[in-house]
Formats: C-alpha cells, sequence, structure tokens
C-alpha cells in the first residue's frame, strides 16, 4: 500500500513541477483535439485559419476508441467505447446532448454493453435521461456498512438487464419535472461461497454468506430478484455543459416506488439525492473546483440485495473510484466528491485531474448509521481530448482507497 502512495504521489509532484509555459494563456495557441493529429499539418493549418470547427446546430460529433482498462472488479477490460454528441437547437439557447456507448470483455468472464444518455431538444424544452444495460457479470459482495474488511467477502455471478428512461419538462429557467420508468432483472444469480458451503453438506450444516442471510431475511429468492417501478423528478441544471462542465450547478431529486403488481420482487421506495457544482478558477483556462454530493435511502419497504444503494453503482458507474464496484452497500448511502481539473498543454489536448471522495453507508442488522463510518479514496488522472467542441474527453484515472483498494479506469466522459 506504500508503494500504491508513493507512486500516486510521484504522478502528482510531476503534474505541479511542469514548465510554466506548459500552462500558458489558453486562447493564445489554436485548440487541439485526438483526431487533428490525424490529420496533414497543411489541412490543420488551414482548419486553424478558417476556425471551421464552430459549434453548430444539428451537427453531431462522434468518438469511438479502443477501450482498455484495469480494475479490482473486472480484471484487464478490453472494448469500444464510444460517444456521440449533438445540438439538437440553436447553440444560444440549447445545450450539446450526449450519449455513451460500451462494449466491454473483461479477463474475469464478464460482458458488458450499456448506453446511457443525456439529450436536451431543441431550446432545452425537454431532457431525456437514459441508462441502458445488459451485463453477464460477476463482482465480489462484503455485506453490509461501512468500515468492514474482506473476511465475509463473496463473488456473486450474474445476468442484468435494466432499462431506465427518464422524461422531464422544463417549467422555468434551468428547471425542470418528469416522471421516469425504471426496470431491472437480475437472473443466473450465484453465490460463489455459499455454492462452496452447499457442496461441504452436512458439514457444516449452517449456510451463511452476506447474500444469502439478506435474502433468506427479507423473502427473497436467491436465484433471481427484480425491480420495476415508476420515479417523480425534478432537476435545476445551469451547467454550461453536460459532458464537461466549466461552471454552473446540477440539482436532482429523485422518487422511485417499485410495486410486485408491476413485475418486481417487492414493493419499496427509494430516495435519491445528487448535487454537483463547477467552479471555474480562471478567466479565460479552464482551471475547474468540481465538486458531488449523492445520497440514496430506501425510504420504504425492502429492496432486493442487489438494487440496495451501493458505491460504483451511479448511472455512469464513476463513484467510489478506487474501489471495487459494490464495494460499499447498504438500506442508506451518503457520497462526497471533489475534483480538481486543469490543462497542461496551451492547445488543450492534454489535462489532469485531481479528486478525492469519501462513502458512507448503513447496515440496519447490526445498528449500524448512517455517517457512523466512512471509507476514502484519492486519485489522480490525464485527459486526451477527443472533441474539442462537445468538451469530451479520454479520461485516463488511477484511484487507491482504504482497505487496500486501488484501480485503473479508462473512460470517455467524466466521471460528473
Amino acid at each position: 500500500m506504500i508503494k500504491n502512495y508513493t507512486f500516486l504521489g510521484f504522478i502528482i509532484a510531476c503534474l505541479f513541477i511542469f514548465p510554466k509555459n506548459i500552462f500558458g494563456q489558453q486562447n493564445q495557441v489554436p485548440q487541439r483535439q485526438l483526431f487533428d493529429y490525424l490529420k496533414k499539418k497543411s489541412s490543420r493549418l488551414a482548419s486553424d485559419t478558417l476556425n471551421t470547427q464552430k459549434e453548430q446546430p444539428h451537427k453531431t460529433f462522434f468518438g469511438l476508441i479502443p477501450a482498455i482498462a484495469s480494475n479490482p472488479t473486472s480484471g484487464f477490460i478490453y472494448g469500444l467505447s464510444g460517444n456521440v454528441s449533438r445540438y439538437f437547437g440553436n447553440v444560444d439557447s440549447t445545450r450539446i446532448s450526449a450519449m455513451s456507448i460500451v462494449v466491454n470483455l473483461t479477463t474475469k468472464n464478464q460482458f458488458f454493453l450499456t448506453s446511457r444518455s443525456n439529450i436536451f431538444t431543441k431550446n432545452d424544452g425537454w431532457i431525456l435521461q437514459g441508462d441502458w444495460r445488459f451485463l453477464i457479470s460477476n463482482q465480489p459482495t462484503y455485506g453490509l456498512g461501512t468500515g468492514i474488511d474482506d473476511t465475509d467477502k463473496t463473488l456473486l455471478k450474474y445476468n442484468l438487464f435494466r432499462f431506465h428512461e427518464t422524461f422531464l419538462k422544463k417549467t422555468a429557467k434551468n428547471l425542470y419535472f418528469g416522471v421516469g420508468f425504471h426496470y431491472d432483472n437480475w437472473s443466473k444469480i450465484t453465490d460463489e461461497n455459499l455454492e462452496k458451503q452447499i457442496s461441504t453438506l452436512p458439514s457444516p450444516t449452517i449456510l451463511s454468506t452476506p447474500y444469502f442471510d439478506y435474502s433468506l431475511n427479507n423473502n427473497f429468492s436467491i436465484k433471481e430478484s427484480s425491480a420495476v417501478g415508476i420515479s417523480l423528478n425534478a432537476i435545476y441544471d445551469s451547467r454550461d455543459n453536460a459532458n464537461n462542465a466549466y461552471k454552473g450547478t446540477y440539482l436532482a431529486l429523485n422518487y422511485r416506488q417499485c410495486a410486485k403488481d408491476l413485475g418486481g420482487s417487492s414493493d419499496y421506495g427509494q430516495v435519491s439525492a445528487e448535487a454537483r457544482h463547477f467552479i471555474k478558477l480562471h478567466k479565460s483556462k479552464p482551471r475547474i473546483l468540481a465538486f458531488w454530493a449523492l445520497s440514496q435511502i430506501i425510504a420504504s419497504g425492502k429492496a432486493p440485495y442487489m438494487m440496495l444503494p451501493a458505491s460504483g453503482w451511479d448511472t455512469y458507474g464513476g463513484s467510489a473510484r478506487g474501489f471495487p464496484q459494490g464495494r460499499f452497500r447498504g438500506q442508506e448511502l451518503m457520497y462526497f466528491e471533489t475534483e480538481y481539473r486543469q490543462n497542461i498543454s496551451r492547445n488543450g489536448l492534454w489535462g489532469f485531474v485531481l479528486y478525492a471522495n469519501t462513502v458512507s453507508t448503513s447496515n440496519a442488522a447490526n445498528n449500524q448509521k448512517i455517517a457512523q463510518k466512512f471509507d476514502y479514496g484519492i486519485g489522480t488522472g490525464l485527459r486526451l481530448k477527443l472533441n474539442k467542441i462537445s468538451r469530451t474527453n479520454i479520461c485516463f484515472d488511477y484511484g487507491l482507497g482504504t482497505q487496500n483498494s486501488s484501480g485503473f479506469f479508462i473512460s470517455v466522459q467524466e466521471v460528473f
């Protein structure tokens, strides 16, 4: 663990001792993106002179890169990661829309097909938010609560089909209200430790894992579960860009009611609240201080184990960088993160970030309350400009966390 922190400290130190000229005035040189360097130099210079790449309505910006990463949950990850951005109206009155599409395989026998979208219609009249996933996957689970070690760690294998779609109507400047439909189906669930215990019967005769105990105590099947519900949503969004904000605020409040009558495994209600705030620290240079807070609470009823609030299971899977997905789970979750962002190169092609986060979850079974214990993560990352108009970056992040956790991540969109 000491070696990991030494490595991280070396990276951070290097970022701060770059020669001053690489942090020069942002607008003194033409801004660059990755695909500019696939052009001939003469074409690149001509493009600078003509200034042909301007924000235009109904123009689509597309980026596709190989996805290569490594983290404790998936091992080595390889596949394709794409991002599509588009203005669906006048650029002065319509924010840019974005959709990410990812297809991945991993060395831990996982398959991921995911699509997330944040669409603004003409004049920002509507926001359409989507989270679609098909996963053939597995991940360790450690039980409920924060501050727990890996004593009860067990591997859960599962298939997941998720379809979440939310429709929000603009009612005032930056203010939206709407409804959503949410469908999650977890099938072919296998608890590796439980299977090992069953194979040794009749000794031991007591079966116990975090997943099995919770499911048994709350009358859920251990082989499959589902959650189907309708949500009420309110959003305030004054960000200047949903892909990569330089300034503004995003506030979201969601109440989701899942029901057996709709095809779910149980009746339960969940409240989610989220806040993001972005401060531009320099008038002409993109030096950004970003804040993110997230809270999720099972407000009524009993949710299936896999639907309990958990780190890394937010829409874009970005929370708790440095930890395995689902490392912290409970009936309540509280999460905070702050990140500093700055360009390295004067032409905007390269940038870096520094971040720190903390998470707390509850466990009603042993009376652990929310905010009683916290776990922490820190990290740094490089940014490579994929598209300078949509501000889409290729993100390379390395994170460390308590519990001897670490991971390297690559994505085509900012975490928040």
